[in-house]
This record gives C-alpha cells, structure tokens and sequence, in this order.
C-alpha cells in the first residue's frame, strides 16, 4: 500500500499555532517549530555565554511551500517512498529565523545570503 498526503478535514493543532503568523496570501507553507526553538536557545546561549552562530542551510526569506522532498541513493524520489530508507530535506525558513533573532535581542542579526 502506498502513502500519500492528504489534506485534514478541518483546522489542525499545527494550523491553529502557526496559521496566523503566515501571510494572507499563501495556501500552503511549511513550518519547522525545532528550527525556531533552536535558534531560540542558540541566541539565549550566545546572549548569556557570548560567541556567535552561523546558519547556512538551502532556503528562502519566507515561509516555503512544497519544498518536502525525499533522496535515496543520490537521487530525488517522493518523500514517502521506502519510509525509513529515504532521507527527507525541505528549506529553511530564513525570515521566521531572523525573526526569532531580532526578538531574542541578540545583536547582529541573520543575513539572507
């Protein structure tokens, strides 16, 4: 039997937290909460601790959409194909990051590159 996705019949937890901070216009993003919580304690720490963080990941400035892909074998194949032997990468959200950094008050800030 093949896995699919498949849209939930009504809002979901994930919808609920995330969906007012999208802008309007999208009809589909994808969120990463881990991301923003480790930039969250990476910022505490270097707040506190001193240092500096470099991220460097593939990405865009604003929330991505259908970027969920699934590699095996050096090759791109379907996210859901052969759950547990295919790697999955999707990009970062570069603009939500820099907005966990801005309200952490760390200075400097992340720079789209």
């Amino acid at each position: 039997r093949d896995l699919d996705f498949v849209l939930a019949p009504s809002p979901t937890a994930a919808t609920s937290l995330f969906g007012r901070q999208l802008p309007a216009h999208l009809d589909a993003a994808e969120v990463c909460p881990s991301a923003l919580d480790f930039t969250r304690q990476a910022c505490d720490l270097i707040r506190t601790a001193g240092g500096a963080a470099l991220l460097i990941d593939y990405g865009i400035d604003g929330p991505p959409a259908d970027s969920l892909r699934g590699i095996r074998n050096h090759r791109f194949v379907h996210p859901l194909h052969a759950p547990g032997q295919t790697d999955l990468s999707a990009d970062v959200d570069f603009s939500a990051i820099r907005s966990v950094v801005a309200r952490s008050g760390t200075e400097g800030g992340a720079k789209p590159g």
